[in-house]
């Protein structure tokens, strides 16, 4: 009886042998059953198999949706340079069932029969692609933001609101995007990726400006300028827009200079009459003064310091005497300081035949600003004749007609309602007279007495020029 247990027992045994050899002969090179790629079955397919099953399936041709704000741009994996890892799947297809003790690896191939086991997706990235195409889809995805910036309508203002900008991050959604590769499970599904984007403050933002304080419009001053001298209007208009939405922060010294600059051809200044030691005469850049006169009458209306400012030679037309700021660059320049407590932000516009300037702030309740003059003497301009020997007797023409000189106090006076509050003497300035010069012709013999001393023989007495009144004054160029 023992003998029949062992012979039985024995079969059993050399079977099991048997079916473990014909087993192990038939998947040596074979992947067990239950096994799957992307959930994709590979059973019984060996390495060659697998790769050819795995490359049939186009992988390559996958479409990648990636999404953002509200549009979107469709890849595929080749294009961006995305393919299966077809060694590295066939190695992990093939390994499972035989990785540890053979107790084990019988475990887990019944494990596998049973419940079925699935190897997630690994690929081979082309980085190089992958940057290409996120810069491209950078550039398209990119909207630059924009400042918030003041709207000047005639004397009102507000704040036109800043935007934010969007910008592709990169190095995130690339990262985000492999670990979207990783997570897939199955093929022929249609990747949808959304991007990363970032929000990019403008650099002036909404809430800069209202900080500032700007809110009314402290003053308004404007002076009128001939429209028919197109080179002065151009010189005009030019300077005029360089000063425009200049904003001064509370203590920040305005330079004319500085923020004008040097008026040169190349700039796009043309000739025009300028004054040069007391007369007019041709060069770049005339009328510029007009600008800086009537933003000084503007400053001093809404309380800015004068930090530094020169009257004109001569008198001009387009302003009171005492109310005109010259410059000279490298010289002469107008400076002024905001010692308001909130921000300062000046327009200064041409409109028509009149230059306007704008100084927009915070407003001091019941506060004006009065300039006034005193002590105004007016000085008669001389006049002088020449001699031409070759003009007619008793010809005469006037060559340059004569402007009268002034001395001038200036005052700004504050009031709070009806109070002043204080008085600030501005300046005291001189302009010269400018003679009235008539060219004659020589008189005849006739109508010249001569009167000689006794025992002294007579000599021919001829007229003269009188000489100016002896005036130091810098022969600089006032851009007038």
């Amino acid at each position: 009886m023992n003998n029949k247990y062992l012979l039985i027992a024995g079969i059993l045994v050399l079977i099991l042998i048997l079916a473990g050899a014909a087993d192990t002969l038939y998947f040596i090179d074979k992947t067990y059953p239950g096994v799957t790629i992307g959930e994709r079955n590979v059973s019984f397919l060996n390495d060659q198999e697998i790769k050819e099953e795995l490359e049939a399936l186009g992988f390559e041709q996958q479409e990648v949706l990636f999404k953002f704000l509200d549009g979107e741009e469709k890849y595929n994996l080749e294009e961006l340079g995305i393919r299966l890892d077809f060694d590295s799947l066939s190695e992990k297809a093939l390994l499972i069932g035989r990785k540890g003790s053979f107790q084990e690896n019988i475990q887990e191939r019944l494990k596998v029969l049973r419940e079925g086991k699935d190897i997630p997706l690994c690929f081979i990235i082309d980085e190089k692609k992958i940057d290409i195409l996120l810069n491209q889809l950078a550039a398209e995805i990119k909207v630059e933001p924009v400042d918030a910036d003041f709207d000047v309508q005639g004397d009102e203002i507000s704040i036109i609101p800043g935007k934010n900008g969007i910008e592709l991050d990169q190095g995130k959604s690339k990262s985000s995007f492999y670990e979207t590769l990783i997570s897939l499970d199955q093929f022929n599904s249609l990747i949808e990726f959304p991007v990363i984007v970032i929000e990019i403050e403008p650099e002036t933002t909404t809430e800069c400006l209202q900080a500032t304080g700007i809110s009314d419009m402290l003053t308004k001053f404007h002076t009128v300028f001939n429209e028919n001298d197109k080179n002065r209007n151009q010189n005009i208009k030019l300077a005029s827009g360089l000063i425009n939405l200049t904003m001064l922060a509370p203590g920040e010294v305005f330079s004319f200079n500085q923020v004008v600059g040097r008026a040169t051809v190349e700039r796009g200044f043309k000739e025009a009459p300028i004054i040069v030691g007391g007369q007019f005469v041709p060069g770049i850049g005339g009328g510029i003064c007009q600008v800086s006169s009537t933003l000084y009458n503007a400053a001093l209306l809404s309380s800015m310091e004068i930090v530094e400012r020169a009257n004109h030679g001569r008198a001009v037309g387009y302003l009171p005497v005492g109310r005109d700021a010259t410059i000279s660059y490298g010289y002469l320049d107008l400076k002024f300081k905001n010692t308001r407590s909130d921000h300062v932000f000046i327009s200064s516009r041409v409109e028509g035949n009149k230059l306007v300037m704008r100084f927009f702030g915070n407003p001091v309740p019941e506060e004006r600003v009065e300039i006034v003059t005193s002590d105004v003497v007016k000085i008669e301009p001389e006049i002088k004749t020449e001699v031409k020997k070759d003009m007619k007797p008793g010809e005469k023409e006037l060559v340059q007609s004569g402007s009268p000189g002034y001395r001038v106090t200036v005052w700004r006076i504050i009031y709070k309602g009806e109070e002043e509050i204080q008085r600030e003497r501005l300046s005291r300035d001189y302009y010269k007279p400018a003679p009235a010069i008539y060219h004659v012709g020589p008189r005849k013999e006739e109508d010249v007495k001569v009167i000689a001393p006794e025992n002294e023989n007579s000599e021919e007495i001829e007229s003269t020029v009188e000489e100016e009144e002896n005036i130091e004054e810098a022969e600089l160029e006032d851009v007038g």
